[in-house]
């Protein structure tokens, strides 16, 4: 006899939530599917969130992954469909605009599903180092600047939040040229995120705190 052990919890956990925030059907709103056959843009980005929040691997490791976790089941595939390419394809047809608008939708209905506080929301700026190649000039994000992690050799990319303060759920992000200051970035979004505390509901007050190791500010 064999014992299959394939990973459920995490996974199952995680598929739920993201069935009750409607991720693919909203996905799919504003990506359509092109063709009868195959997964949807929507079934191909969750799967990839899937996996960053449970056991990051890389696109040419995450069949195996994929094989051995119960989203076989919950989200059906085949190892052909689970190729680095299939994935880049789909990937490459989500423009800034969709983004936005997948983002800004979710948003809405995390608030609304899970009753979100408003009265206090924190926003704040970090980078990331990357290994785009020095001399790559068609990445715009990738720039040389302060690493805070201390990896001032590699080309870094800037990301900002806005979260709850309860809970550090995020309702925005912004991503941004490695060699751009965090102060500058807040007043480029500071108009953005006026707009989406008028989407998001009427008590929304934002405060310009950094957060340290997860803490939130009292």
């Amino acid at each position: 006899k064999k014992v299959l052990v394939h990973e459920f919890g995490a996974s199952a956990a995680s598929f739920d939530i993201a069935s009750s925030l409607d991720i693919v059907a909203t996905i799919d709103r504003h990506v359509p599917k092109e063709g009868a056959k195959g997964p949807t843009v929507g079934q191909y980005l969750l799967l990839a969130a899937l996996n960053r929040c449970v056991a990051p691997r890389s696109k040419t490791a995450f069949a195996d992954w994929y094989a051995h976790s119960v989203l076989r089941r919950l989200l059906p595939m085949s190892g052909a469909q689970l190729s680095s390419q299939r994935f880049w394809d789909n990937m490459d047809r989500v423009d800034e605009e969709q983004i936005v608008a997948i983002e800004r939708d979710l948003a809405a209905t995390a608030v609304s599903r899970y009753a979100l506080s408003l009265e206090l929301l924190l926003f704040d700026a970090t980078n990331f180092f990357t290994f785009v190649d020095s001399f790559n000039s068609r990445n715009k994000l990738a720039q040389r600047g302060h690493s805070k992690e201390g990896r001032d050799n590699l080309r870094i990319v800037g990301l900002a939040l806005l979260v709850t303060a309860d809970g550090e759920v995020p309702l925005f992000h912004h991503t941004y040229a490695g060699n751009q200051h965090d102060a500058t970035t807040f007043g480029s979004v500071s108009q953005e995120l006026a707009d989406r505390c008028r989407i998001l509901g009427k008590r929304c007050a934002i405060s310009p705190w950094c957060l340290t190791k997860g803490t939130i500010p009292k």
